[in-house]
């Protein structure tokens, strides 16, 4: 069985990390602002944080752009001590 032979590569500002795939496969790139949150990464899109008072680092939205995370409702219940049942 074959290896698969990877190339990474880091950038100084923006902060850009890169998974290159010698074989001619695609390409993983990821950027990072100073304060180590993922701004954008190859097939998700964009990334938001801090929404509707969540912390700075607090993950809140992925744009999602290829599909790649799925969607799924869920339905949560709640006892009175308001713990998920």
């Amino acid at each position: 069985m074959g290896c698969l032979k990877l190339s990474y590569h880091l950038s100084a500002e923006p902060r850009w990390r890169c998974v290159y795939n010698a074989a001619g496969g695609e390409n993983d790139c990821a950027v990072y602002p100073n304060n180590g949150n993922i701004q954008t990464k190859t097939g998700l899109g964009d990334y938001s944080y801090s929404e509707d008072g969540a912390g700075p680092h607090a993950l809140t939205g992925v744009q999602n752009t290829d599909g790649l995370i799925k969607v799924c409702e869920q339905e949560i219940e709640y006892n009175s001590f308001n713990k998920a049942v």
